[in-house]
C-alpha cells in the first residue's frame, strides 16, 4: 500500500549551527541529554512559529529556539497556521542531501539532516516544547514493529473489532480495534511491521464503508508517558495521507 509522506525537514548544516541533542527530565526526574541520532524513528514533538508559506527556496518552516524545521506536505494558508504558534508531532528521520553537479542549482556540499514525518499539527497559546522531545502520546504509525503497536493497543485496553475486509493483494495481515463508538483503528502488518494505518467509520450493519488512510493514530489516554509535561492539549489538525 502506498502512502504520500508529509514531511518536515530539519536542515543541519556542516557548520553545526543547529543543535543535535535535546535535554529533558524523564519519568524518574532525571535530567537526560539525548542525541537526535538516538531518537530516530520515534515520534517527537516541538513547538514553534510557523512561517514562510509563500517563501521561495526551502519554503515554509517552523522556527524554535534550537533552530528551524522546514515544512513539506502541508499548506499553512489552508490550515490557517501561517504566522501562528504551532505544536507539531512527527516521526524523526535522518537523511543526507547534496552535493549537486557544478552548474546545477542546489546544495554544493553534502550534509546530513533530520526530518519529521508529520502526523499532527495544531495551534497553541504558549510554547512548552521548545526543543525536539519524545511525544507524550502513544502513536501507531507505519514502520512501527507490530509487537510494539499491539503492546500499545493492549495498554489502552482497546477491544478487537471484526471488519469484513477483502484480502490484501500483498499478503498484509489486518488488525482492527475499536477506538470509540463508530470509529475503528485498522492496521495492516507486513513482515513484522505496521505497513499502513486507517481509521474506519462504521454504522449499523454497513461496516467499513468509509476507510481513511492516516499518517498515524494517537491512541486514547491510559499509559504513563516517558516524558512528563504540564502542557495542555492544543486544538489539532491530523493530516490524512
Amino acid at each position: 500500500m502506498h502512502r504520500t509522506t508529509c514531511i518536515m525537514l530539519l536542515m543541519l548544516s556542516s557548520g553545526g549551527a543547529l543543535a543535535q541533542s535535546s535535554s529533558y527530565v524523564d519519568a524518574n526526574s532525571q535530567r537526560r541529554i539525548v542525541q537526535w541520532d538516538e531518537m530516530v524513528d520515534r515520534v517527537m514533538t516541538v513547538d514553534g512559529l510557523a512561517w514562510g508559506a509563500r517563501s521561495k527556496g526551502l519554503g515554509a518552516h517552523l522556527v524554535f529556539p534550537m533552530g528551524k524545521v522546514y515544512l513539506r506536505g502541508i499548506d499553512l494558508i489552508d490550515a490557517d497556521l501561517d504566522g501562528r504558534l504551532v505544536r507539531v508531532s512527527g516521526i524523526l528521520r535522518k537523511a543526507a542531501i547534496g552535493p549537486v553537479p557544478q552548474g546545477v542549482q542546489g546544495y554544493p556540499d553534502r550534509f546530513d539532516y533530520f526530518y519529521l514525518d508529520l502526523v499532527q499539527a495544531g495551534r497553541i497559546d504558549k510554547v512548552v516544547h521548545d526543543q525536539l522531545l519524545p511525544s507524550n502520546d502513544a502513536w501507531i504509525m507505519p514502520g512501527l514493529p507490530i509487537n510494539d503497536a499491539l503492546a500499545l493497543i493492549r495498554s489502552r485496553q482497546l477491544s478487537p473489532f471484526g471488519l469484513a475486509l477483502a484480502a490484501s493483494p500483498d499478503g498484509a495481515v489486518a488488525h482492527s480495534y475499536e477506538l470509540s463508538e463508530g470509529e475503528v483503528l485498522l492496521l495492516y502488518e507486513l513482515n513484522g511491521v505496521v505497513q499502513s494505518v486507517f481509521k474506519v467509520q462504521v454504522s449499523g450493519g454497513d461496516k467499513g464503508t468509509k476507510m481513511t488512510p492516516v499518517p498515524g493514530c494517537r491512541l486514547p489516554e491510559g499509559m504513563p508517558a516517558d516524558v512528563q509535561s504540564d502542557a495542555g492539549r492544543p486544538d489539532t489538525t491530523t493530516f490524512s495521507k
